[in-house]
């Protein structure tokens, strides 16, 4: 039998102490930007150009990933609710996206801000002829408008942004739970949902420079698998609720709610990843940046007491 519990509660059962309310952050703005897309079909069969991915499949966690993200902001981590933009499902299209970036967290950002980019969702390729990769493939995230002919938001597009918030002086972090990699449909168990669709062979044919690796400029940037690992979806059961959710972002969540807002982000991070080992799931977390930004809290002028 399901029982309603409420949420705080559940929180207390789950972690062992009471959470008492988030102190005012500091001296320096918190801003987040969180996407999170279950439905990749709901705007019926292929339209427009896009026709080139023959399998469209829906999630079943990752709205229920960023809201709870946004919960644990506020309530443990010091952001207010009116610094937080939640984007789902339909309202996650591409432009929508990268708009949204830039106005709620590249252009207002400033020295000693705090910016965090959350994505859940589907990761794949797109076909770039002029790429120095190997295999002439970008990574991409997938946008809900991909459907309808949008092109995926790809890594470089994203690496551009996050070098532009850094270089006005903010601290960036990162989360991507989605696949990044065509080699990991191949050779590996499928069950369960996993959060990687086929690669967009419309070729972008992009030279460009995308600019240093922004964890080599101070970002901290958590992946929920290597690059050739698939990112399954997982389901939480606490209090007779069962709640879906992608597994590395359900194991970050478990960590955030039993951490104090000073835990190093490497602990954080290691704490999560034990959990996704604890579940059995053959995916390796990656956590990249420097081991002074790795030391430091996940949010540096956010503050909260449990």
């Amino acid at each position: 039998m399901k029982m309603n519990v409420p949420r705080r509660l559940w929180l207390t059962w789950l972690c062992g102490v009471a959470l008492v309310s988030a102190a005012s952050p500091g001296q320096a703005a918190t801003r987040a930007l969180l996407v999170g897309i279950d439905r990749y079909t709901e705007s019926g069969p292929r339209l427009g150009t896009n026709a080139t991915r023959a399998m469209w499949t829906d999630l079943d966690g990752a709205v229920n990933d960023v809201m709870a993200v946004r919960e644990l902001l506020i309530t443990r981590l010091g952001f207010q609710p009116d610094s937080i933009v939640v984007l789902t499902n339909g309202a996650a299209t591409r432009a929508a996206i990268l708009s949204t970036y830039a106005q709620h967290l590249r252009d207002p950002a400033e020295p000693g801000d705090d910016v965090l980019f959350y994505y859940s969702g589907h990761g794949s390729q797109v076909v770039n002829s002029l790429s120095t990769e190997p295999d002439r493939k970008d990574e991409t995230i997938v946008p809900a408008d991909s459907n309808r002919g949008a092109e995926d938001i790809r890594d470089k597009e994203m690496r551009r942004l996050h070098n532009e918030v850094l270089e006005k002086g903010a601290r960036l972090t990162v989360v991507m739970d989605s696949c990044h990699s065509g080699s990991a449909a191949r050779g590996l168990a499928r069950e369960g949902k996993t959060r990687f669709l086929a690669p967009d062979l419309r070729d972008v044919a992009d030279d460009s420079a995308a600019g240093p690796a922004p964890e080599e400029r101070g970002a901290l940037i958590m992946s929920a698998a290597q690059d050739f690992q698939l990112a399954r979806e997982d389901v939480e059961e606490a209090g007779g609720l069962e709640v879906k959710h992608g597994a590395f972002s359900l194991a970050f969540i478990r960590a955030l709610r039993c951490a104090s807002p000073s835990t190093p982000a490497e602990e954080l991070f290691l704490r999560a990843r034990a959990q996704i080992k604890g579940r059995g799931w053959a995916q390796e977390p990656v956590l990249a940046g420097s081991s002074e930004r790795r030391r430091a809290p996940l949010f540096g002028g956010a503050a909260a007491t449990a």
